[in-house]
């Protein structure tokens, strides 16, 4: 029974991941001092009761280099003005909700079809990290917060063909749907969403074993008599 469900719960998993691809990057919510912000209200946010998002984005040519440093635009960045932070999208991680405050680490998956050839990576920045774009008052006192940001870069991957090449800058080719989930993580490791697999394998393993049992027991009984010398035989029949 075990090595029946070691051989298809990693064939399930191969399954799952053949169609579409992953990109997953773990953080904790530590606490830092919050930065006025107010343009990041426009921004899409993840936070309990709605913790996953989609977008359609365009990756950056084949071979590009995207910058490192924080778009000088963000300030004026939304999901509708793509063009001023080009192939990136930004998105606030809201962790300071009363259903995650037992969670001190988080992780942040981004998936895509396989059909769509992209390298995404991810960074997580705190309040600080953008505070070159803070509105500041004198008289505001700023509290801790565990809100994080995320910001998701774009590459085009796949290998143009010759005629490809000759057809031209075809933008539809760099056109990317990307699936962004935010979950807690169980003991540190464990997302959320894995909770019901788990306990599905452990409730089959736990109902399989009887029946494996008396399979095997019926078995072993036909190959113990299958053994047995021709005059033994003739005694139990």
């Amino acid at each position: 029974m075990y090595s029946f469900l070691w051989l298809w719960v990693p064939l399930f998993l191969l399954f799952d991941c053949s169609l579409g691809n992953t990109e997953i990057i773990n953080f904790l919510a530590v606490e830092d001092s919050s930065a006025d912000l107010p343009f990041t209200h426009a921004w899409p946010i993840l936070r309990p009761g709605a913790s996953n998002i989609q977008f359609n984005a365009t990756s950056a040519k084949l071979g590009s280099d995207l910058p490192q440093k924080i778009c000088p635009n963000l300030n004026e960045w939304h999901p509708e003005r793509p063009d001023l932070c080009p192939h990136e999208l930004w998105v606030v991680l809201e962790l300071d909700g009363i259903e995650w405050k037992n969670f001190n680490k988080f992780t942040l998956r981004a998936s895509w079809p396989a059909f769509h050839p992209t390298d995404i990576s991810m960074k997580i920045y705190n309040p600080g990290s953008l505070g070159a774009f803070a509105t500041r008052d004198p008289g505001i006192t700023l509290s801790k917060t565990r809100r994080k940001y995320a910001r998701i870069q774009m590459v085009h991957a796949g290998v143009l063909t010759p005629a490809a090449n000759n057809v031209g800058d075809d933008a539809s080719r760099y056109l990317v749907s990307i699936y962004l989930v935010l979950e807690p993580l169980y003991f540190g490791v464990l997302p959320s969403s894995v909770i019901p697999v788990l306990f599905a394998i452990v409730a089959a393993i736990v109902i399989g074993l009887p029946i494996a049992w008396k399979i095997n027991t019926y078995f072993q009984s036909i190959v113990q008599k299958a053994k047995m010398p021709e005059h033994l035989k003739q005694k139990y029949m």
